[in-house]
């Protein structure tokens, strides 16, 4: 296993933020060549995020609108049809999370995810995004 990059001792020092329009390109790029599905358009509004550490580049994570119809998801939230139109705005879907090959820490997947989930959740957060049940 490849050492973690330099500065980066433990994931207390992460930081998970949304991608730039600038770095958009690179998000695309790095998903493509490292993520086992590669990259491809995420359906409906989409949310990109950043895992960094000293600036340095960690993980992605990309967040789609949620499926209008999901049988097992519908069953388990046990909402009705008209409840389900009102409420689906508020779920988003984990389409796509990928940490760096060169980046290996304890627990490293859990955090970048606990972070962005806490982030999600934040209402000074953007005011745009709606929370999230995950996917």
């Amino acid at each position: 296993m490849t050492e973690v990059g330099i500065g980066c001792a433990n994931v207390a020092s992460l930081a998970v933020r949304p991608v730039r329009y600038e770095e958009r390109a690179r998000w695309r790029q790095l998903m493509n060549a490292h993520h086992y599905l590669g990259f491809r358009p995420i359906v409906g509004q989409s949310l990109w995020y950043v895992a960094t550490c000293a600036e340095q580049w960690v993980a992605l994570l990309g967040w789609g609108a949620a499926a209008l119809k999901c049988g097992p998801r519908d069953a388990w939230i046990g909402w009705t049809p008209s409840l389900k139109f009102q409420r689906l705005h508020l779920i988003a879907n984990n389409a796509r999370f990928l940490i760096l090959p060169q980046w290996h820490l304890p627990n490293l997947a859990s955090r970048v995810l606990a972070l962005n989930l806490q982030q999600k959740g934040d209402p000074s957060h953007d005011r745009r995004e709606p929370p999230s049940l995950g996917g």
